[in-house]
């Protein structure tokens, strides 16, 4: 039974390392940028406007994938672009290559298919109908106003063509900062966004984390073990200090890099705490289990 379980327990360890890795790229990976209220307001302007011209020029009902749009950082206009177009009939979206999925959950970037050839290439990959492309070239709050500016084309399959093509510029007003009533509890003008909003950690973001450091200080011995039971066999308390200060030293960092960016209460460093002090009694008692290992053989 030895080797199943071995097996079970790498195949355990590879998962829980892939979904590690996938949870730093998040915190560590590109992130993606915060919009302001006046840009959601514009670009949600823009998409009406944008997918009753589609509907016009449409024709019959087809299949049709939605591209994203170049220099759009956030995909905010590409993603509200497909679920209005979706969500009002307008086309049948087809959803992006698994490829482009991927690209846009880690901030990847996308290939440039601001070119009929390469979105007619990637629609017929898709087996769509149709395909929308574009490129922003502007997408900016500057003082009072939020704009947007960007080139929209709608080209069908059979035939190869553009039969739809329009560059936009719509500008959304934002109340007067000056004017603007303040909110006591936020101390913010209403609608504005403020850089601070999204570092705030949430509950589901520090409960991830804290699985993630369990699951690195439970499983970086368990996979080490052979090197543990190598150095306790030594029966050495320097060797054995040692060891334990190097894998209770790799926790405390672990747990700094976990945790260190949200250390903002009495709480969360107790918390800190006493995750170096479990993590601490855990790696001894990993070391008394490797020693009567080598002890029973």
């Amino acid at each position: 039974m030895a080797k199943p379980f071995s097996g079970i327990l790498r195949f355990i360890a590879f998962a829980l390392i892939l979904y590690l890795g996938f949870l730093f790229w998040q915190e560590f990976g590109p992130q993606k940028p915060a919009l302001s209220q006046g840009r959601k307001a514009v670009a949600q302007s823009a998409v009406t406007r944008i997918a009753e011209d589609l509907r016009v020029s449409r024709g019959e009902l087809k299949k049709a994938v939605v591209l994203h749009l170049k220099n759009d950082s956030t995909g905010y206009v590409t993603g509200i672009l497909r679920e209005t177009l979706d969500a009002n009939g307008i086309f049948i979206v087809i959803k992006p290559s698994l490829a482009d999925q991927i690209r846009e959950k880690l901030m990847l970037g996308f290939p440039d298919y601001d070119a009929l050839d390469i979105a007619i290439s990637e629609a017929v990959k898709l087996k769509a109908d149709a395909v929308i492309f574009g490129h922003i070239t502007l997408f900016e709050t500057a003082g009072a106003q939020s704009k947007l500016q960007l080139t929209i084309n709608y080209a069908e399959i059979a035939p190869k063509a553009v039969v739809f093509q329009k560059e936009y510029f719509f500008t959304h007003p934002i109340s007067n900062l000056q004017s603007a009533p303040v909110q006591k509890e936020t101390g913010k003008a209403p609608g504005l966004y403020t850089e601070t909003e999204h570092l705030k950690p949430s509950i589901i973001k520090v409960l991830q984390m804290t699985a993630a450091y369990i699951a690195l200080v439970l499983l970086i011995p368990v996979l080490s073990i052979a090197f543990i039971r190598a150095i306790v066999k030594r029966k050495s308390n320097a060797w054995n200090a040692m060891l334990l200060s190097i894998y209770t030293g790799i926790d405390a960092m672990l747990a700094w890099v976990f945790f260190g960016l949200v250390l903002g209460s009495f709480i969360s460093i107790v918390l800190f705490i006493l995750s170096i002090v479990a993590a601490f009694f855990y790696n001894v008692r990993i070391m008394t289990f490797a020693l009567k290992l080598e002890e029973n053989e």
